[in-house]
């Protein structure tokens, strides 16, 4: 009676991936391996499509290169490792609006005011890589500093300013 009666769900962090047809997530990513438009809370992916739209020649240039490259795509930045380094340690995510009136509370209520997240908490393998995906707020940005912090301090970190 399921669209998915027979089929296995396994956890995204599973390493054979490539033998998995289908892809849920909570959030909504449009195009080509969207296969329940109608949806509004989980979101069911054709696999083999929702990987392709994470390699380089989709997502583009990085706006921060370092031991993560970082993209922004469709108001999300995206988290891309090729050895999946450091996984167990927080990234951290700071935004700036554009809007010079822009308050603190306004930001904070987004909770983008020195967040801090876990990879394993967004994250998924795509193609042999770990990708993170986190969406941004709906207001224009000034500037984005990511990184990663380990027991010493900084792993690594970079800052990108948009440029209107």
């Amino acid at each position: 009676e399921y669209f998915l009666s027979g089929n296995a769900l396994v956890p995204a962090a599973r390493r054979r991936q490539d033998m998995v047809d289908f892809v849920l997530l909570h959030h909504r990513d449009e195009g080509p391996a969207l296969l329940t438009p109608d949806n509004r809370r989980v979101f069911l992916y054709d696999r083999v499509l929702h990987d392709a739209s994470y390699d380089e020649q989709a997502l583009g240039s990085p706006i921060i290169a370092s031991d993560w490259a970082v993209y922004l795509k469709d108001d999300r930045l995206i988290y891309v490792g090729e050895d999946c380094a450091n996984t167990n340690s927080p990234f951290f995510l700071s935004v700036v609006s554009r809007e010079a009136d822009d308050p603190v509370e306004r930001r904070e209520q987004h909770g983008f005011d020195g967040a801090e997240f876990r990879f394993h908490d967004v994250a998924r393998l795509v193609g042999g890589k770990c990708v993170a995906a986190i969406e941004l707020p709906d207001h224009d940005l000034l500037t984005v500093r990511t990184g990663q912090t380990g027991e010493m301090g900084p792993l690594w970190e970079g800052k990108h300013r948009f440029e209107w």
